[in-house]
């Protein structure tokens, strides 16, 4: 499984299912990915995703503890507990590709309750269906994954406050974590031809949506604490993955007219997103050590004032 692409995948499920876990948290540096390129297929090496630490973060603030077992789905269910699937979608009969067959694309949907006459009500956040799936469909992908099912425990005694949260991810917050420079440069380099380049880079789309992250915890701060100017900062992360947007349209035209020069103005326009990067890492850095500490020095100021007047 792919860690960089689930993770979307598994920060809108977890919000659904614990809508008071804070955006601040759960998204906190899932942009901070380093790419490679595996040579041997030119496929694309995402192991650089510290997955670990981004579950090690969740515990600390909330008691979060995910499990990951051969089980059946319905003694889980009873106990009133979500379970997360991991599936192929050519499973799922919403969708466009179903075929019903393994085809190694790997999704997730989110199993909420059961019904002996209706099945299963799941949600699936990425395809936009929310409804009853049928027995047959959910067992077929129950066992094509080895019968592995993922379910997630908060501590529900635990009540973190806003202070406590901002705090955290001011301390916890990684500085210039976005750096593509090295990726870019090897696969320039590389002895394969325009067309193939063009490949590589399209399969970077669900990697794009890592510094959605980003994006979401500045729009966040900004509806929160509006007396604070963030739309500068918002306005950078947008143009910087509006390039990304651009690139990958690019290469989709290559792709589908088979058109070799559409690689040269692909790397013109990667050249640029590289020289962007600069950009959003001044970002949050100003994010960690000018607005954060600013909230937070507030936030302190009221506390201790509120304090005073109440003794």
């Amino acid at each position: 499984m792919n860690n960089r692409i689930m993770i979307n995948c598994w920060i809108d499920m977890i919000l659904k299912v614990y809508p008071h876990i804070s955006e601040y948290i759960i998204y906190l540096n899932t942009w901070g990915l380093k790419i490679d390129i595996i040579e041997t297929d030119n496929s694309i090496d995402y192991s650089g995703f510290f997955y670990a630490e981004w579950l090690s973060q969740l515990h600390f603030v909330y008691g979060f503890v995910s499990h990951i077992v051969k089980s059946r789905i319905q003694p889980v269910l009873k106990k009133g507990i979500p379970v997360f699937l991991i599936c192929d979608n050519s499973h799922l009969p919403y969708h466009t590709n179903y075929t019903g067959k393994q085809t190694g694309i790997n999704h997730l949907i989110l199993v909420q309750s059961y019904s002996r006459l209706k099945g299963y009500y799941i949600f699936d956040d990425i395809l936009k269906y929310e409804g009853f799936l049928g027995k047959k469909f959910i067992n077929k992908i129950w066992r094509a994954n080895g019968k592995l099912l993922a379910w997630i425990e908060v501590d529900s005694k635990r009540i973190v406050n806003k202070n406590d949260q901002l705090k955290y991810m001011h301390d916890n917050l990684i500085l210039n974590q976005v750096s593509n420079k090295s990726f870019f440069d090897k696969l320039i380099n590389m002895n394969i031809d325009e067309m193939a380049k063009l490949k590589i880079i399209n399969n970077l789309k669900g990697f794009v949506g890592c510094y959605n992250g980003l994006l979401k915890i500045l729009l966040a701060l900004s509806c929160e604490f509006d007396n604070y100017e963030l739309n500068d900062y918002i306005t950078t992360v947008k143009t910087y993955i509006d390039s990304w947007k651009l690139i990958l349209a690019l290469t989709d035209k290559g792709l589908i007219s088979n058109a070799k020069d559409t690689y040269k103005k692909v790397e013109t326009r990667v050249e640029r997103l590289v020289e962007y990067e600069a950009n959003i890492n001044k970002v949050i850095n100003c994010l960690k050590h000018e607005v954060l500490s600013e909230i937070l020095q507030d936030y302190n100021l009221k506390l201790n004032d509120s304090q005073i007047h109440h003794t």
